[in-house]
């Protein structure tokens, strides 16, 4: 299936290729404190489970996606973005560490979850969930999954 696609980007007109890349940089984001489809799923799934905030202000300059205020856990969730180059990469993990220092200061773990999937399945956020358990055992300051 990915050869066929490939084949057929590569095939189509410079004109077709510049309207889909077009469409894919306008594609909705979720703004600060709003949840992406698997966010608002991982969010309902956690709430069975845990008491469960989200969208608040814990950090001067970030609004984070869930927090486990029981646990003093917070869920930061990651999309998929395309990263060009190793400065971007660098500016990224280092921004990123900035918030793990800055909430891990505030008195808060951090479990950052990279989406690197599109399914909004209920297996896919209890697999999330079971990493979270084992975070919770753990004494560490924070964690990165991938999803």
């Amino acid at each position: 299936m990915r050869n066929l696609r490939r084949q057929e980007w590569a095939n189509s007109s410079n004109k077709k290729r510049a309207n889909v890349l077009a469409r894919l940089q306008e594609a909705h984001r979720p703004e600060p404190g709003e949840l992406s489809h698997f966010g608002k799923k991982l969010a309902e799934f956690l709430a069975t489970k845990e008491s469960v905030s989200t969208g608040i202000r814990l950090t001067s300059g970030h609004i984070s996606d869930i927090i486990l205020e029981d646990r003093k856990v917070v869920i930061e969730l990651i999309f998929p973005i395309s990263i060009y180059g190793d400065q971007q990469q660098h500016r990224l993990e280092e921004r990123y560490q900035r918030l793990q220092q800055e909430l891990n200061a505030a008195g808060y773990r951090v479990m950052i979850v990279e989406d690197k999937s599109n399914s909004i399945s209920n297996a896919r956020c209890k697999r999330v969930y079971e990493q979270l358990c084992i975070f919770f055992e753990d004494t560490a300051k924070s964690k990165t999954i991938i999803s």
